[in-house]
């Protein structure tokens, strides 16, 4: 299997969540195959799509994948765009979404009905 989903709260400590599922999931498959190299990586998103991939804001965490930036390359396909390609507002505008959402996972808000997938 290629991939693994689980649904994890969007608070503060979701990058850390995402990230100690992913350090598991290599040490655990590292015991069963010790000569191969194992890797994995924590992406996020609230719908599952195969064109996810992990994102880091300025802060350092981990976003879902609706939530980043995205440009069309020339092929037509959608691409992210770095976080030291942003400009101030745009930058802002994520990390206060960001605290928005924390804010409701910690209680302060209201409900999601979208919790985020790793």
């Amino acid at each position: 299997m290629d991939e693994y989903i689980a649904t994890i709260p969007m608070d503060r400590h979701l990058t850390a969540r995402a990230e100690y599922m992913a350090k598991i999931m290599v040490e655990e498959m590292q015991k069963i195959t010790p000569d191969v190299k194992v890797k994995a990586e924590a992406a996020l998103m609230f719908r599952w799509s195969k064109a996810s991939e992990p994102w880091y804001d300025g802060e350092g965490d981990l976003l879902p994948w609706e939530m980043v930036p995205k440009k069309r390359s020339r092929d037509g396909s959608l691409l992210p765009v770095e976080w030291k390609d942003l400009d101030e507002k745009r930058k802002q505008r994520i990390l206060d979404r960001k605290h928005e959402l924390w804010a409701i996972w910690d209680g302060v808000g209201t409900t999601v009905d979208n919790p985020v997938t790793a």
